[in-house]
């Protein structure tokens, strides 16, 4: 007896008759080893095509970005929106940065800014009574 036999009976010791038949028997058909090799090489199968379908993705994404690249140096790619503040915000804002320069602080600098360019008018209404309106509910 080889030691692994040795220690596969010691263990059916504590199985039923019946069990310890199933096992053995199962121990000499190799039913196991055949449906093992036969999960195994269908497991290298699904490798190797999945290898080569990752290659063609990669080959055709490079494929694309080689015909994109002369694309966008034309200039047929279409405009880039601008992030351009409207005139008056621009110069709302100028006037904060002057009034900050002036030497007066962060909030007076604001809210005169805000004053003069006629954004203050939503100061004096809460926050609640702002969401209530969006949603067009009554005051």
């Amino acid at each position: 007896q080889t030691p692994m036999t040795k220690d596969f009976d010691e263990k059916q010791e504590f199985l039923g008759k019946e069990d310890s038949e199933k096992l053995t028997q199962i121990a000499k058909s190799k039913a196991l080893d055949k449906l093992w090799n036969k999960w195994y090489r269908r497991s290298l199968v699904y490798k190797d095509d999945y290898e080569e379908s990752q290659k063609l993705i990669e080959n055709r994404q490079v494929i694309q970005k080689s015909k994109s690249k002369p694309a966008s140096s034309r200039g047929s790619e279409a405009p880039k929106k601008s992030n351009k503040k409207s005139p008056e915000k621009h110069k709302f804002s100028k006037r904060y940065k002057e009034l900050r320069k002036t030497g007066l602080d962060p909030k007076e600098a604001m809210t005169t800014a805000r004053r003069e360019y006629g954004m203050d008018k939503d100061d004096k209404v809460s926050a609640g009574k702002q969401v209530a309106a969006m949603f067009g509910m009554p005051l």
